[in-house]
């Protein structure tokens, strides 16, 4: 937060009020001897101003200056997650698909800390399964410009730039996913994708095959080899490949298609 001292305003002490109370008072009982004949509304008058001068001013309120307040340590900053929490906290709604409520968390998180790559890689990650391509590229760019060699926001920058009809910039992006770091399935799954959706079977049937040496299990790469499979006209492989997606997956849509 910020940090402001409020500094009171000086005060006068109570013994120079009582001084001056007491000479006004003095003065007033002179007046009234030497002006006798004067009817009652001028005594009025005179007690009024009396009473104006015993009156303190704002300045003189209290003998005890305004205790300094801040706002630097309220109870709700007191009680703030911690960054680590709230990442772990967006990272468990993105692993139950619930990308509107892990998208708040994160654009929290980059308001609160704006120098943290992986809180903007989510709120990319997290625009793309919203299918906000280009919110999450812009996402994206801020976490590689915070750190160049983030694989992940390298990996769904691509995936972005794909989805906006840029197959080759998605494409370099995954091969420089894979430069940095080979065993990156995901991205390998993707650059894969891009190779099939350009007819480029047998490349992706290859990047497809080196996914599952990692995963065998790993169902959308299945599916897309069956479909690989299936452009190099290898029928009985394909359906296979998609059985197998189904039966580890059963509601993947693209496997059913």
């Amino acid at each position: 937060g910020d940090h402001r001292d409020l500094h009171p305003f000086p005060t006068r002490r109570s013994s120079d009020l009582s001084e001056a109370a007491a000479e006004e008072a003095a003065a007033t009982d002179t007046e009234s001897k030497d002006t006798a004949t004067e009817d009652t509304a001028t005594e009025d008058t005179a007690t009024e101003d009396t009473a104006t001068e015993d009156t303190a001013s704002p300045d003189t309120a209290s003998d005890k200056p305004e205790s300094p307040k801040t706002t630097a340590d309220s109870p709700k900053e007191a009680q703030a997650p911690a960054v680590s929490e709230l990442l772990a906290k967006a990272s468990e709604l993105r692993d139950r698909n619930q990308y509107k409520d892990a998208l708040a968390i994160y654009t929290r998180l980059v308001e609160r800390s704006p120098d943290q790559p992986e809180a903007h890689w989510g709120k990319c990650y997290s625009h793309n399964q919203l299918q906000n391509y280009g919110q999450a590229v812009e996402a994206c760019d801020r976490a590689l410009a915070i750190s160049p060699d983030n694989v992940q926001a390298l990996w769904s920058k691509g995936y972005a730039l794909e989805q906006q009809g840029q197959p080759q910039a998605a494409l370099a992006l995954n091969d420089q996913t894979l430069a940095l770091d080979p065993n990156y399935i995901e991205a390998r799954n993707n650059r894969g994708g891009i190779l099939l959706r350009q007819q480029r079977f047998q490349e992706a049937l290859n990047e497809f095959d080196r996914a599952l040496e990692q995963d065998p299990n790993f169902a959308e790469a299945l599916s897309n080899r069956g479909a690989a499979l299936w452009g190099l006209r290898r029928f009985d492989d394909a359906i296979a490949s998609i059985d197998k997606a189904i039966e580890l997956q059963p509601d993947y849509p693209e496997a059913q298609a």
